[in-house]
């Protein structure tokens, strides 16, 4: 057979020229054609005749043919072999695809669409008469002409294998057309239906168009239109009712312009009353709480309120707002397009004194470096500042680099500045040892740094490049500032997910979880998941809720299905459990380990809960047993129980070998149960009923491929009946962790060195942060380290189940030295690193010389 190869121009058949390609795969093309006998475009598709389904394909094609008096169905005009091809010719659609002219138009009335379709409907039910059952009708496969008439190209190639519900797929379409927005596939709404009402996205659209638009899109085929003779009677109907109701309103008018104008007075009142609610009608809003901090003077919470007022109004330019002060919060309102807008920056620009500082960077090898030496720029020393056009250079510059800031912002300083300034950056820029040296403009708290140059030798004007940041901060750089930093929460803009199936029964609609209630954002590691990630987490995690039988809600964050947001009462979840929920499903979740995090290694694992106490249920091979309790015995013999990773649950005390059964050759596995009734998350010791869920939850945690990627808690947003954004009023106590051994440690510390903050990290290991809070660079070693060595020998810190790190100052700030258990040498690994910043380096040796000095002798320490 003949290997036939079509390029623009070939002819054929002696009568089909090709004009353009407008598809190419492996095994198909389409083409753009022209039929030279009888002058007229053509649509050409090409099938490989050794492609496994081509009889049925040309058989569908012959079968398609027989309705060229169709109207409203592109023909199919002829069909041929010619070398190792088939060549199927359809009339070429006149027009554009249905998709474009959505696109165009944004929104179809439903008086065009019933026009469009009701020949098409028609069509459809002929051709489901004549058994054509699998024609794919979709926007990209409708095209639209001149006169508003809808054709069909019909699919021949890759067409549905299986019968399609043309009833369902005109309905998608209008769905689509109404409301601007591609509704789910059937198959996933019959699992998570996450289509929104047309109520809601096409608001102005008519009810009862909507009424048979949902119809048609009934998954259940039993409740939606049989046929597409059906749907036609429907759409006719309501277009006669229409033009019968268009004619009645007319007489409506006069009545509802008395009326109006009796209700205006009425309406000025209520608009006093409701006026946030009636000043954003019709606008997504998102709403933001500012708490001062517990130092806050009354008279500067009084001022920071207008210092808000006056930032949000530069903020918002022509978009409404509300700031108001609500019970010693500051509660902002602004539309939601706006939030988003902002993105990070909004929180800076809310809740901190805003800075302007200027320093410099130098390029070591490549890479740009802050140095040190930054000086602020007062607002008193600040004359003038506004936003200036670059120069033709300056914007070719731009263009030529990486950057591409059209605009900077002009600063002009008081002499007094001018020459601080001059002093201190000349030395700065003409450093040795770098490749290059540039001055920036950044804002205090604010890592992105913009390069900054004088005006000639003129120090009194500096020109920062305008970043997105120097964009929003300079138009109130210059009005009073904020003394104090505040903390913001805001509401979680979600769209809310449907529940579909019936295995969860207590997943209900976000309106119906009573106040007050949270909403817990998860976020996952992995950027991007494809769909099938994204519904087989969301199933876990609602099996997950299901478990604690507490009614819910389940959404994603606006605009990002990688963020899952859940909705509870407050009474129904705790910070622990709101913690662990999003966590991937691995066997490692449920552990047993000794004191220096050793494990057994076991399988078949269940935690099997009673109102006191909890059994551990297992198989273990006789050696990993072995080995095991051999370590155990030989310490203190205690094992601990852990889930969610690293969470201490329980504690039991081991004096010899557990009896198992089972087999007893070396790798034979034994069946094991030990049962926990010290429980070490629990602040009385002991388990209780209410604990009792916390294991089946454990459990499924505990279970291989459960929530295929971790999903982190984010953010908490509690709120009440009265307020969106408000405090956290209760919790479920019966579910909190509460770190029983290191809360002992932590109350021995606290009386042998009153002095420190000790802090409990409970997600890793109960470590404990032990910090002096002395000045990071001017500090006593004798008096740090001998402080150190006694809080480590009068605790006994070395029979602990807790890792320790103990801070000149801050945890960001001045050197650390931390004790961390290691296995296998059951030993404590003791290092002394320097602050991510950097500090006196010889010091730091000092330091670091005088603590391997006094521990080197301490039993169970390994100096790294």
């Amino acid at each position: 057979m003949a290997i036939n190869k079509v390029s623009i121009g070939s002819l054929l058949d002696d009568r089909y020229e090709i004009k353009r390609i407008l598809e190419a795969g492996s095994d198909t093309a389409r083409y753009e054609g022209w039929h030279k006998r009888v002058q007229k475009k053509v649509l050409i598709q090409e099938v490989d005749l050794q492609k496994e389904e081509i009889e049925e394909i040309l058989f569908r094609a012959r079968q398609l043919g027989d309705f060229s008096d169709l109207p409203g169905l592109c023909h199919v005009s002829d069909q041929f072999e010619y070398g190792d091809k088939a060549y199927i010719i359809y009339d070429y659609p006149e027009g554009i695809s249905l998709e474009q002219y959505v696109g165009q138009k944004k929104r179809i009335s439903e008086e065009e669409l019933t026009e469009m379709f009701l020949p098409v409907l028609r069509n459809l039910q002929k051709l489901q008469n004549a058994g054509i059952r699998n024609l794919t009708v979709s926007t990209k496969m409708l095209y639209r002409n001149e006169n508003g008439e809808l054709c069909l190209v019909p699919k021949i190639v890759d067409y549905e294998a299986d019968d399609v519900e043309y009833t369902y797929s005109v309905c998608e379409i209008f769905y689509e057309c109404l409301s601007g927005k591609k509704p789910q596939d059937r198959f996933v709404r019959v699992l998570f239906d996450e289509t929104e009402p047309l109520e809601t996205c096409d608001p102005k659209g008519s009810a009862e168009f909507h009424k048979i638009v949902e119809k048609g899109m009934n998954t259940d085929s039993e409740c939606g239109f049989h046929t597409p003779e059906e749907l036609y009677e429907a759409l006719d109907n309501w277009k006669k009712d229409n033009i019968k109701q268009k004619g009645n309103s007319l007489y409506l008018i006069g009545g509802w312009l008395l009326m109006g104008i009796l209700a205006v007075a009425v309406l000025f009142g209520v608009y006093k009353k409701y006026e946030e609610q009636i000043r954003f009608l019709g606008v997504e809003t998102e709403t933001i709480m500012l708490i001062p901090p517990d130092e806050m003077k009354q008279i500067d919470y009084k001022d920071s309120v207008e210092i808000i007022k006056n930032r949000v109004k530069k903020l918002s330019q022509d978009h409404k707002y509300w700031v108001e002060d609500d019970d010693g919060k500051i509660r902002v309102v602004i539309p939601y397009g706006l939030y988003k807008e902002t993105g990070n920056k909004l929180e800076t620009y809310l809740t901190k004194p805003l800075k302007l500082r200027i320093g410099t960077i130098a390029n070591d090898n490549g890479t740009w470096v802050r140095q040190e030496g930054d000086i602020e720029i007062p607002q008193k020393e600040i004359q003038s500042i506004k936003e200036i056009e670059l120069s033709e250079e300056e914007k070719d510059a731009q263009e030529n680099g990486s950057a591409k800031e059209l605009k900077k912002v002009e600063v002009i300083l008081s002499d007094e500045m001018a020459e601080t300034l001059k002093n201190t950056m000349i030395p700065q820029l003409n450093v040795s040892g770098y490749e290059r040296v540039d001055m920036g403009g950044f804002l205090e708290d604010v890592n992105d740094f913009y390069t900054a140059e004088v005006d000639g030798g003129d120090w009194h004007k500096v020109y920062i490049l305008e970043s997105p940041w120097m964009e929003l901060v300079f138009p109130v750089l210059l009005d009073e500032n904020l003394k104090n930093e505040f903390k913001m929460k805001e509401e979680i803009p979600t769209d809310w997910i449907n529940r579909s199936s019936d295995l969860f029964t207590n997943w209900m609609s976000e309106d119906l979880v009573e106040e007050p209630s949270v909403k817990l954002k998860y976020g996952a590691y992995k950027k991007k998941m494809d769909e099938g990630d994204y519904y087989h987490n969301l199933g876990d995690l609602a099996e997950r809720l299901e478990c604690l039988e507490i009614p819910y809600a389940i959404g994603t964050e606006k605009d990002n299905k990688n963020i899952f947001v859940i909705k509870v009462r407050q009474k129904d979840m705790s910070e622990f459990v709101a913690d662990i929920l999003g966590e991937v499903g691995e066997t490692s979740q449920i552990r047993l380990t000794d004191r220096w995090g050793k494990q057994l290694y076991f399988s078949n694992c269940e935690i099997k809960a009673e109102d006191d106490k909890w059994t551990l249920c297992f198989e273990s091979t006789n050696k990993n047993m072995k080995e095991f309790m051999t370590s155990v015995l030989e310490d203190d013999g205690n094992v601990y129980l852990k889930a969610a990773y690293s969470y201490d649950i329980a504690k039991l005390k081991l004096k010899e070998m557990p009896a198992g059964t089972g087999g007893e050759e070396e790798y034979d596995k034994k069946y094991y149960e030990l049962t926990f009734d010290n429980a070490l998350m629990s602040k009385s010791g002991k388990f209780s009923k209410d604990m009792k869920i916390l294991a089946e939850l454990f459990n499924i945690l505990g279970q291989e491929g459960k929530m295929n990627t971790d999903y982190n808690l984010k953010y908490s947003q509690y709120s009440s009946k009265e307020q969106v954004v408000s405090e956290k009023e209760e919790s479920r106590s019966a579910w909190e962790f509460y770190p029983h051994d290191a809360t002992i440690v932590k109350e021995s510390i606290d009386q042998i060195d009153p002095d420190a903050k000790v802090q409990i990290n409970k997600g890793f290991n109960n470590n404990l942060f032990i910090k002096f809070y002395m000045d990071e660079e001017n500090y006593d070693i004798e008096e740090v380290s001998e402080r150190i060595l006694k809080i480590w020998q009068e605790g006994k810190m070395n029979r602990s189940n807790c890792d320790f790190c103990f801070y000149i100052n801050d945890v960001r700030k001045g050197p650390y030295i931390s004790f961390h258990r290691i296995y296998p040498e059951e030993a404590w690994m003791l290092s002394v690193t320097d602050s991510i910043f950097g500090t006196d380096k010889e010091k730091f040796d000092d330091l670091n010389k005088k603590i391997q000095e006094l521990f080197v002798q301490e039993p169970y320490i390994t100096l790294s």
